[in-house]
């Protein structure tokens, strides 16, 4: 129990004059930002961005398709422009039919080359900040892990560094400390640490190694290196501005947290969500022999340009013929469905 005498609380009165100069302060505010909304280019001037104008600037290089799924149904709602320009909206349910059958026949890919985001505003981000790479500029960090410290060797991702190195000259590609390069020595593979010094560094980052997907902690889910693991959690303490293409070639790099299904928490969108532009990822297990061929195709296309730049836009398209040749190989959809184009 307290003891004691107490003043009684006091309150300022407010002075009037106060809220007649904020009054007059806010309509001068709004004087003046409606004569800046009234210069042509300003009309959205100190206002929030629509959602109609945010899904307009992401549909400009073509559709985009938004999914929202459901137990017994899917719903799709294609974005894309009109003839004069304003955005317009379609919508198609999918009903499952629950068969649990696994046919090859006619698909979405017969039709449309796809590339996918996470959230709408990364797709924003990355098509705001994205600059074209000129070839003299570029700084390929080629790594690869044929004898990760656990887990069965990989024999493919030799050849797979090899045929990628004999598209790049010694100077785009970032030299490596010879225990850590697969194109020196065979037993040779990376390491945690070279893989963080040297990333920061890369506007190409291309990885041929184990990966694992954690469903009960996304954030240890990682690449499996020479020595340790690379987690998801630190490389997202890496921010990459210049960072162009990620390609990760290694298995479940795109592969969802079932616990948080509404979330992407993947190696892939580690990527996006640290700067890359374009990355290259796989849904489920990959077959070590594929990894090669996948690679060769997408590098070979976005390096065949002669005007000394890099276009993002090749790289959807590249491993899209990629996967096409996989198909027409007449190999079960396991190994060609679970390449993953995210980003622009």
């Amino acid at each position: 129990m307290l003891s004691g005498s107490f003043a009684p609380l006091t309150w300022n009165e407010r002075d009037p004059s106060h809220d007649t100069q904020r009054r007059r302060l806010g309509n001068e505010f709004d004087q003046l930002c409606a004569q800046a909304r009234a210069i042509p280019g300003y009309e959205n001037f100190l206002k929030p961005v629509s959602i109609r104008q945010r899904l307009k600037e992401i549909a400009l290089n073509g559709p985009v398709v938004i999914l929202f799924s459901a137990l017994n149904c899917s719903y799709a709602i294609i974005v894309q422009l009109d003839h004069d320009g304003d955005v317009k909206f379609t919508r198609i349910c999918c009903i499952y039919d629950g068969d649990g059958s696994s046919k090859v026949g006619e698909c979405c890919s017969d039709y449309v080359v796809s590339s996918y985001t996470p959230t709408i505003g990364a797709l924003i981000s990355s098509k705001k900040t994205c600059e074209a790479i000129a070839r003299t500029d570029l700084k390929v960090l080629l790594a690869a892990v044929p004898v990760p410290f656990k887990g069965a060797r990989l024999r493919g991702t030799v050849s797979e560094v090899e045929q990628i190195s004999q598209l790049l000259s010694e100077e785009e590609r970032m030299a490596l400390p010879p225990e850590d390069d697969t194109l020196l020595d065979p037993q040779a593979g990376a390491t945690v640490n070279t893989i963080l010094d040297n990333l920061r560094d890369a506007n190409i980052f291309h990885l041929a190694s184990h990966g694992t997907q954690i469903p009960d902690s996304p954030l240890d889910s990682g690449f499996i290196m020479r020595d340790s693991k690379l987690t998801i959690s630190s490389l997202m303490q890496l921010p990459q501005p210049k960072g162009f293409l990620a390609f990760l070639s290694a298995c479940e790099t795109a592969k969802g947290d079932k616990a948080q299904s509404n979330e992407a928490m993947h190696l892939a969108a580690t990527m996006l969500f640290v700067g890359f532009k374009s990355v290259i990822g796989t849904m489920w297990f990959m077959t070590d022999e594929d990894g090669p061929h996948v690679a060769k195709h997408v590098y070979t296309q976005l390096l065949a340009p002669k005007d000394g730049y890099l276009d993002p836009e090749a790289v959807p398209y590249a491993l899209d013929e990629a996967v096409r040749a996989l198909r027409e190989k007449g190999l079960p959809p396991e190994r060609w469905s679970l390449f993953i184009h995210f980003g622009i």
